[in-house]
Formats: C-alpha cells, structure tokens, sequence
C-alpha cells in the first residue's frame, strides 16, 4: 500500500494499516526468551517513517468484527461501488 500512493489513480478504501512496514530477524536467548529486531528503515517517497504510525486510506470504511462473521464486508463493498 506505501507504494500504491504514489499512484494518483489508486483510492486505498479500509481502516489505517497496522503501521508494520520493515521486516525483523528473531534472536533467541539462552534462557529460552526471543527477541526481534528490525533489519530495514522503510520510509515513504517524502522520507517519512511510518512505522507504528500506519497509513491512512482515502476512504475511511471501518468493518465491526460481527459484520465481517455474517460476511458482510463494508470495506470491499466500498470499493468495489467506487469501481462502478
């Protein structure tokens, strides 16, 4: 998604990303503990870092957990009429 929004004909429609952008390697310790520890700086094309920050779509659509379990999907339903 970071990359799609340098695409002016692309509408992100859903609730804000979990703002988990770089990727980690596991560590484990000798006790039995692990450990993660993030390898990349993931930044958009302004430079600015996201992580745990998210990104916001241009259409706010936030699914209810029960809504999603009778299969409605008000996030894809949004789209997919913005797509008409």
């Amino acid at each position: 998604m970071l990359a799609m929004l340098q695409n002016k004909t692309v509408t992100q429609v859903g609730d804000v990303t979990g703002g988990a952008f770089s990727d980690a390697v596991t560590r484990d310790l000798p006790n039995g503990w692990s450990f993660r520890v993030p390898i990349a700086d993931v930044r958009d094309a302004n430079g600015h870092n996201l992580e745990s920050i998210g990104i916001m779509p241009k259409v706010v659509v936030q699914n209810k957990p029960e809504e999603l379990k009778a299969g409605h999907d008000r996030a894809l339903e949004t789209a997919l009429e913005l797509l008409r």
